[in-house]
């Protein structure tokens, strides 16, 4: 049966684990906010219909690949 400390070393892993856990728990609760993206019926179609027919990459963004791709290149 193993160890279990007890009084003063007991508390100290106590606190440590509340130091711990506590902003951990917030911080879960924060992704699980930003997560769920809520949208009506029509932005939800919208939405959809853009993930199965993408528009045209912007030419910003064309040149934005060709440099990455170069800069990866030299990597």
């Amino acid at each position: 049966m193993p160890h279990k400390p007890s009084g003063a070393a007991a508390l100290r892993r106590s606190v440590s684990d509340d130091v711990i856990a506590t902003p951990r728990a917030a911080v879960q609760r924060g992704i699980a906010k930003m997560a769920v993206i809520r949208l009506s019926r029509e932005a939800s179609e919208r939405f959809a219909a853009t993930l199965i027919d993408p528009p045209d990459l912007a030419p910003a963004m064309q040149r934005a690949f060709v440099h990455h791709r170069r800069l990866a290149k030299r990597a």
